[in-house]
C-alpha cells in the first residue's frame, strides 16, 4: 500500500502544468502528448497557429501602407519633371530624401516600441506616412517636396519597426522565420502593386 501511494504521489508531482513545467519545476518533455488541468484524458499537442486574426491584420496593414508608398515611386519623377520643370538632380534628391529620416528614426523607434508598445508605432507610423503622402499634392516646388518626403520617411521607419516587431511577437519561437517571410511578402507585394 505504501509503495502504491508513493507511486501515485510521484505521478502527481510530475504532472505538467499549463506553462510547460511539471509541478516539481522540471521542464516538460517535448513529446507529442500533453496533459491539461481539468482534462480527463491526454490529447495530441497541436502546432501553434500562426495565421491568427491579429497576424493577418498586421500583415494587411503592411501591405496597404507599402501600396501607398509604392504608388509614389513612378509618379514622383514625372510630377517633378512635368509640373516643376526640374531635371534628374532634383528627382534624385527628392526621391532619395525619404531614406534620411527612415534610417535616423528606426533606432529610436525600436526604443519606443519597447516602452510605448508596438501598436503605438504602427498607428502613429501609418498616420504620419499618410499625412506625408497627402502633403505631396500641396507642393509648389521640388524644394517643398523634400520636407514632405522626410515626414513620410519618419512614418515609414516607425511603422516598419512596430509591425516587424509585432509580427515576431505573434509567432512562436519555431515559426518566426515563416512569420517574417509572410511579412516580407506583404511589404514587397505592396511595393510591387503600388506602382
Amino acid at each position: 500500500s505504501r509503495r502504491s501511494s508513493a507511486t501515485s504521489t510521484a505521478s502527481i508531482g510530475a504532472e505538467p502544468d499549463d506553462v510547460g513545467h511539471n509541478r516539481s519545476g522540471a521542464p516538460e518533455d517535448s513529446g507529442t502528448v500533453r496533459y491539461v488541468h481539468g482534462a480527463s484524458t491526454p490529447g495530441p499537442a497541436r502546432a501553434d497557429r500562426l495565421l491568427t486574426p491579429h497576424f493577418l491584420l498586421v500583415t494587411a496593414a503592411a501591405l496597404s501602407v507599402f501600396v501607398g508608398f509604392g504608388a509614389t515611386i513612378p509618379l514622383l519623377p514625372r510630377f517633378i519633371e512635368q509640373e516643376f520643370g526640374d531635371g534628374d538632380t532634383a528627382i534624385v534628391i527628392v526621391v532619395g530624401s525619404i531614406a534620411i529620416t527612415a534610417i535616423i528614426v528606426r533606432p529610436y523607434a525600436a526604443r519606443l516600441s519597447d516602452t510605448l508598445g508596438r501598436r503605438f508605432l504602427i498607428v502613429a507610423g501609418s498616420s504620419i506616412t499618410s499625412v506625408g503622402i497627402a502633403l505631396h499634392a500641396t507642393a509648389q516646388s521640388s524644394e517643398m517636396l523634400v520636407p514632405f518626403r522626410l515626414v513620410m520617411g519618419a512614418g515609414q521607419g516607425m511603422f516598419f519597426v512596430g509591425a516587424a516587431t509585432l509580427i515576431n511577437d505573434l509567432a512562436s519561437a519555431d515559426r518566426r522565420g515563416e512569420a517574417a517571410s509572410y511579412f516580407s511578402v506583404a511589404v514587397y507585394g505592396g511595393l510591387g502593386i503600388g506602382p
